[in-house]
């Protein structure tokens, strides 16, 4: 009975799905339609850095993902939407460039498949990164995380979906909030931005 009851602990305390992890959102590890690399771009970038598909691979692996030379040249064929803003990032970053420069926006946030409530938050995000005050919010993070305008709004889109883990269906003013008040507590711990 002890090991039965165990097993079920453990079968409750299993991970959500990742597109609705809320931590994979902050960190950038859920896929982002409005965020995909170009696969255009991303060669013309990969060969004025004079680095091939095996040495990037290599570089990637040593960081942590898990990239074969074939996905290299994947990407240079036909982008993968399951690519991650994070690996994105680190793509740009072996080759020495800004992520922004290596995407597209042919994607749409939305099109993304789960469930119907992550599906309802992905499109209030998605209206809300429209507005004047979530690019003013985008402008303002940029600076805080010397980061590029894109990839700022990325990762706060990514944070207004992880309040729609704690609601069932969220609100335009509730995703604004939660990404205002993460924009306010970085700025008070580095008052001169």
């Amino acid at each position: 009975m002890l090991a039965i009851a165990e097993l079920a602990w453990v079968a409750g305390q299993a991970a959500p799905p990742l597109e609705e992890d809320p931590v994979a959102a902050m960190l950038g590890l859920v896929p982002d339609p409005g965020y995909q690399l170009n696969p255009a771009a991303f060669k013309r970038a990969r060969a004025r850095a004079n680095v091939k598909p095996t040495v990037l691979a290599a570089a990637l692996s040593q960081r942590g993902w898990s990239v074969s030379a074939g996905d290299v040249f994947g990407w240079e064929r036909t982008g993968d939407p399951s690519m991650s803003p994070a690996l994105v990032r680190a793509v740009a970053a072996e080759l020495h460039t800004e992520p922004d420069a290596l995407t597209s926006t042919a994607g749409q946030p939305g099109a993304a498949t789960g469930s119907h409530r992550h599906a309802v938050a992905r499109k209030v995000a998605a209206d809300v990164a429209k507005t004047p005050a979530f690019k003013n919010l985008v402008a303002r993070f940029a600076r805080l995380q010397d980061v590029s305008l894109g990839v700022a709004s990325s990762t706060l889109q990514s944070r207004m979906l992880t309040t729609a883990q704690r609601g069932e269906h969220p609100t335009p003013e509730q995703m604004l909030a939660a990404v205002e008040g993460l924009v306010n507590a970085l700025e008070s711990v580095d008052p001169g931005q």
